[in-house]
């Protein structure tokens, strides 16, 4: 039977349709001959013999080779041949079972940590600690009270601007 993706949505393929090996997650379709591994391979979509799509992965030389953890997508480049760049790819680090693997089938691909999504110059892999928001990333003023705008670790309740008014007060009283 054909398997319908929607647009913008997604089918789980799985190697059996045990949910408890499968992260809770009821497989789309079922598949068996398929072994997928960190060796260098492809893995094809292919519809009435015409190839739709085609993934290439090489142990590693130019894509990320994660143990534990799945290949992830950046969900910001998901254009058509955006798949065929491997810097596109990242290792999975969500966690989705007790046992320590990353990338939950079923779900969306999560941020990949090696790209700057806010455009602030910083990745989360380079200690940017909301890589969503442009005025947080390390060393950046303390802008906003209660946010860690320097990704220092500390929540500051005032702002630089807050203490720059204070400091002005004080000098002229």
């Amino acid at each position: 039977d054909p398997l319908v993706v929607p647009a913008g949505g997604f089918v789980v393929l799985g190697s059996n349709a045990d949910t408890k090996t499968n992260g809770n997650v009821e497989v789309d379709y079922e598949y068996s001959g398929i072994t997928l591994s960190n060796e260098s391979d492809d893995l094809s979509l292919v519809a009435d013999g015409v190839v739709i799509d085609i993934v290439t992965w090489d142990d590693g030389a130019t894509m990320p080779d994660p143990d534990g953890g799945s290949l992830n997508l950046e969900p910001d480049v998901l254009a058509l041949g955006a798949n065929d760049v491997p810097g596109n790819w990242c290792t999975a680090l969500d966690p989705w079972d007790g046992r320590g693997d990353a990338g939950s089938p079923g779900t969306g691909n999560e941020l990949c940590s090696t790209f700057d999504h806010d455009g602030d110059g910083y990745t989360r892999d380079q200690g940017d600690c909301d890589d969503t928001s442009s005025t947080v990333y390390p060393g950046a003023p303390e802008l906003e009270a209660g946010v860690d705008n320097d990704c220092d670790g500390d929540v500051d309740g005032e702002t630089a601007i807050d203490r720059q008014f204070w400091y002005a007060d004080d000098d002229m009283a």
